[in-house]
């Protein structure tokens, strides 16, 4: 008897004890359904979840007593606990999968908990396999034009399917099915020589100003996030056709700044888009190239009575005519055609000229940047003619036709507030620390052994532009200043009081701070650039399309958001594609 007594309370507090820990009724039972057993890294499953003896509520809306009440959670693989990929109470569920999932088979493990974020014991779970396989992205491309003109904008509308385009940034981590978009001209290499790039579904996309006129191509290609194209290459192809050629770009300055009637002049001729050619008898007309004419004074360009020389070279020594008029007057120079007429649209420029009497002193100046940092070292050069410069004395004699110079700034007295007073060729200047920044006068007045001013007078000014010390700059040099179209060139920076950071795909601009931009000619270096980097050594390539002859390649500092940075600063040099 006892002994059936015994087996009674073993059978009955086993029964108690799992009713206690079910909560007193059956635990739930779950199904579990996908849409799909393949799916790509980034791609979304919707599963189809039910559950007897549960009830699905919102996680949020807090506890209940009730254990049959609660919610599910979507876990990948073997992860538990609160790393999970996904909750919910509402069927059908989309769950996304990670862009940087690995190709192959994964689990997706549905598991319920109750309304207190509690799992069941034993746990109620099931589990679908899907098999994860990279997908080859699709592009598609439209543009809302494709007859252009250089300089103007072209709006290009940009879907991916198969990948997610996200921002782009330096040094960033490839991840699978994730990248963005890079846009180039012809045969540019993209990962080189890019005129856009993005993540957005429209981008606006300036037409380089130095193309050459005609048919051209516009790629959009795929890119990882390490900016390597995607592979295989995905790339869609917008023809072009630029209606007309970008109108040149004429630049000249002058030795000297005075001179005399009879004296010669070196004049220096720097033009782009546009080929300077030797000049012959019976020459056809042919757009883009031509020679130019040198003018005393504006003037008819096409009358042989105005011009004073006709030529093609990038440095002329111009014999001023003795009957020229004295006074200030300006040197001009126009492009013309291989005819002599004159080329359109019309293309001019010029640099002033000061036309003092044969016998009266002469003094010219050249420094090697009109961009001068305030207290910094300045080397100028002076060159005098009509006028012996004699050491400075402590116990002076006038002499006629002999003294020094003194260097002044602006409108300062130069017998009383001169930067320095000296005899040599070249000397060494600094302009004081405090010089507000800006446009200024660097002058130079020959002055008589007593240190006053010279009569008749001597002078001569060049204009400057001070910056401040404090203020941000750029510089950079490069390895070659002549190469052909797809060459590379290599580009050494160097910045001041500006601190250059990795790009960013979520910028924010911070005072002194972001990157530089590399772009040619005039193009923005908002829209068009050639390269956009914080390192201070950078390999470009110059774009195919670019045309024979003179090119400036210009650096900026910009935000972190790439916009300029304010107030604008930059530097530039000359270069020379020859073919």
């Amino acid at each position: 008897m006892l002994r059936y007594v015994r087996q009674f309370w073993l059978i009955f507090g086993v029964t108690l004890l799992v009713a206690t820990a079910c909560g007193g009724s059956t635990p739930p039972t779950l199904i579990l359904t996908a849409d799909k057993t393949e799916a790509s890294p980034g791609g979304t499953v919707t599963l189809n979840v039910a559950a007897t003896g549960f009830k699905f509520a919102d996680p949020a809306s807090g506890a209940s007593t009730d254990p049959s009440v609660g919610f599910f959670r979507v876990y990948l693989d073997d992860k538990t606990g609160d790393d999970f990929l996904a909750e919910g109470f509402a069927t059908p569920f989309n769950v996304t999968l990670p862009s940087d999932l690995s190709e192959g088979d994964h689990t997706l493990r549905v598991v319920l908990l109750k309304s207190d974020k509690t799992p069941f014991s034993p746990e109620v779970a099931q589990t679908v396999t899907v098999k994860v396989v990279q997908s080859v992205p699709t592009l598609s491309v439209s543009a809302d034009k494709t007859k252009v003109k250089p300089g103007e904008q072209v709006t290009l509308t940009i879907k991916a399917t198969g990948i997610s385009l996200v921002p782009p940034a330096a040094n960033t981590v490839n991840k699978t099915g994730q990248g963005h978009y890079h846009v180039s001209f012809d045969n540019d290499d993209p990962e080189q020589t890019y005129a856009s790039l993005g993540h957005e579904e429209t981008v606006r996309v300036t037409i380089p100003l130095s193309i050459t006129a005609g048919a051209h191509k516009m790629h959009v290609y795929l890119m990882n996030n390490n900016h390597s194209k995607f592979t295989p290459e995905v790339k869609q192809t917008i023809d072009i056709e630029v209606t007309e050629a970008a109108p040149p770009t004429l630049q000249i300055s002058l030795d000297k700044q005075t001179a005399a009637p009879g004296d010669t002049v070196f004049l220096s001729v720097s033009v782009t888009n546009f080929q300077l050619k030797k000049i012959e008898d019976n020459s056809v007309k042919k757009a883009g190239e031509g020679h130019y004419h040198v003018l005393i004074g504006d003037g008819d360009p096409t009358d042989s009575n105005d011009y004073i020389a006709a030529d093609f070279r990038e440095k002329l020594e111009v014999v001023l005519p003795n009957n020229t008029p004295l006074g200030k007057t300006k040197i001009f120079v126009y492009l013309m055609n291989n005819d002599h007429s004159k080329y359109a649209p019309e293309t001019k420029a010029s640099a002033e000229l000061e036309i003092v009497g044969k016998d009266q002193p002469i003094v010219n100046m050249s420094v090697p940047s009109t961009d001068i940092v305030a207290g910094e070292d300045v080397e100028v050069s002076i060159s005098v003619k009509n006028f012996n410069l004699t050491a400075i004395s402590n116990n002076p004699t006038n002499k006629s036709g002999e003294g020094h110079y003194h260097i002044v700034l602006d409108d300062a007295d130069p017998e009383k507030d001169y930067i320095t007073a000296d005899f040599k060729d070249k000397v060494t200047i600094k302009l004081p620390a405090t010089t507000k920044p800006g446009a200024h006068k660097l002058r130079v007045i020959l002055m008589n052994n007593d240190h006053t001013v010279y009569k008749p007078e001597g002078k001569t000014a060049i204009d400057i532009n001070v910056i401040d010390p404090n203020a941000p700059r750029i510089s950079f040099q490069v390895d070659k200043t002549s190469v052909k179209a797809g060459d590379k060139m290599q580009v050494t920076v160097e910045v001041k009081n500006f601190a250059l950071k990795a790009i960013s795909g979520s910028p924010t601009n911070k005072a002194g701070e972001g990157h530089f931009h590399l772009a040619f000619d005039d193009n923005d270096p908002e829209q068009t650039y050639i390269t956009a980097t914080h390192e201070t050594s950078v390999t470009i390539t110059v774009p195919s399309n670019l045309s024979k002859g003179k090119h400036k390649l210009v650096a900026y500092l910009m935000n972190n958001d790439h916009t300029k940075y304010s107030p604008e600063v930059k530097f530039s040099l000359e270069f020379e594609i020859t073919e």
